[in-house]
């Protein structure tokens, strides 16, 4: 299985995503329950300062990887993720003639 590059990350952003299905009855009574039985994790990840090979490095990972699951280690609570991109398309901006900045989103399936 693959593996998310290790790159300098500038922030990361974690969401807990932990959906319910909710019935509507007639006389205004409601049923809800859980989607699922687990919380899933999205994580927003930001790269402030990449260089051009570090920035192709993880075009090149997003376009072989994209639609199919892969590891992302959350490194502040050294916790391993099987994630998939969360997002259609990748936007990498250069800020300065040999850096670009660019973030991906991940979601744990």
């Amino acid at each position: 299985m693959a593996t998310l590059p290790t790159l300098p990350i500038t922030a990361i952003s974690r969401r807990t995503i932990k959906p319910s299905l909710k019935k509507s009855y007639d006389g205004g009574y409601e049923q809800q329950r859980l989607k699922y039985t687990r919380s899933i994790k999205e994580f927003k990840i930001t790269y402030g300062v990449l260089d051009h090979l570090q920035a192709q490095e993880l075009e090149d990972f997003f376009n072989a990887n994209q639609g199919m699951s892969f590891d992302f280690t959350d490194e502040t609570f050294q916790t391993t993720h099987n994630v998939r991109f969360a997002q259609d398309d990748i936007t990498i901006t250069q800020i300065q003639p040999k850096y670009y900045t660019t973030s991906i989103t991940v979601r744990e399936i």
